[in-house]
């Protein structure tokens, strides 16, 4: 079986659409080791696949991604084409090529006061032109599935739920030589919250750090990690307004190594995200058996152990209670719950959807 993917975030982008599509791939490469891979890249590859071909333009051109790779694509005669990031290319297809889109959220349509005008009108018509061309729309959630039938038209035959899974990085646990170089090099020898998101408004830093500033325990650090945002210099802002600069840690672009020791390190994690399509940190705390505590949203209610604590987002008061509650509370174990996140069995889901007749 020869496959293809659609790698711009598999290979340029470190949050969540590139580590859905390295998790993706790597999982499929590891228990179909016998199929072709391709992975379609206007740009030089930044990292190396070796049981895959990385196919590039023949002729560069803005629009190879959205329209004229599909000649490529038609020429290696692909059995499948899986666009990973709520994107397929438009044009004449091979008949014989399977179409598979995966369709992460649609948030731009469920809280459009989240995005400008141009990017709203952009992402709508990338979605609805890939749900159209799809033979099969993944959603990673019921969740999203539910929304995505609500805002388009589809044969809700076409749309499957195939869960994500996170890095096997997550999954190994680290020498403690390797955590206590993370914690001296960090300074975070104390037990210590966590929070893992990219810095921008909908992930609700500064309800949560007001929050912090009123717990009981003073002692316990809160560790805040991710991508630079348009949100960062307000965090900053409230930090030193509120006196945390010695209670509150930014730690900005770690690389994969140091996420995966800061969630090992870490003793409980907090989500307070406003929206999401699934929340991979969620996933990444369980692998690490740490206490959560997470914004009562449903696809957070969908991915989340029963064991995970949630907290009002229309209560401004209980986050706090609840937080004091989460810091007394010790490592659990998730085994169980974290199965079906496994890449074995994500992997074994889309090679059904994948030859599926």
């Amino acid at each position: 079986m020869k496959l293809g993917f659609d790698a711009k975030r598999l290979f340029h982008n470190t949050t969540g659409l590139g580590n859905y599509s390295r998790a993706l791939v790597d999982g499929l490469q590891k228990n179909y080791p016998s199929y072709q891979y391709f992975l379609f890249d206007q740009k030089e590859d930044s990292q190396y696949y070796p049981n895959s071909e990385i196919v590039k333009p023949q002729i560069t051109n803005f629009l190879w991604r959205s329209a004229f790779c599909i000649k490529q694509i038609n020429a290696l005669e692909l059995d499948v084409f899986h666009g990973l990031s709520n994107q397929l290319p438009f044009g004449k297809w091979n008949v014989n090529t399977k179409k598979i889109v995966t369709i992460h959220d649609v948030i731009f349509k469920t809280h459009p006061e989240k995005y400008p005008l141009l990017d709203r009108i952009n992402y709508d018509i990338k979605t609805s032109k890939a749900i159209n061309i799809a033979d099969k729309i993944i959603a990673t959630s019921h969740f999203t599935a539910k929304d995505i039938m609500k805002h388009y038209e589809l044969d809700s035959r076409k749309l499957e739920v195939v869960y994500q899974s996170c890095d096997d990085g997550f999954w190994q646990e680290k020498k403690e030589s390797e955590l206590n170089e993370f914690r001296n090099n960090h300074k975070l020898n104390q037990p210590f919250l966590l929070y893992v998101s990219s810095f921008t408004q909908r992930k609700n830093h500064l309800e949560l750090i007001n929050a912090f500033a009123k717990i009981d325990n003073k002692d316990v650090p809160l560790v805040l990690i991710g991508q630079k945002g348009e949100a960062l210099e307000s965090i900053i802002k409230l930090i030193e307004s509120l006196k945390l600069q010695n209670r509150v840690k930014i730690l900005n672009n770690l690389n994969k190594n140091d996420l995966i020791s800061a969630y090992q390190c870490a003793n409980w994690f907090v989500y307070p995200s406003l929206i999401e399509g699934f929340g991979i940190p969620i996933l990444e705390a369980m692998t690490s058996n740490l206490p959560i505590l997470a914004s009562d949203i449903e696809v957070f209610r969908e991915v989340a152990s029963p064991d995970v604590q949630f907290f009002d987002l229309k209560n401004n008061s209980e986050l706090c209670s609840k937080l004091n509650n989460l810091l007394v509370i010790n490592k659990l174990n998730y085994s169980s719950h974290l199965e079906k996140y496994k890449k074995e069995e994500i992997s074994k889901q889309l090679m059904s959807i994948y030859k599926e007749s």
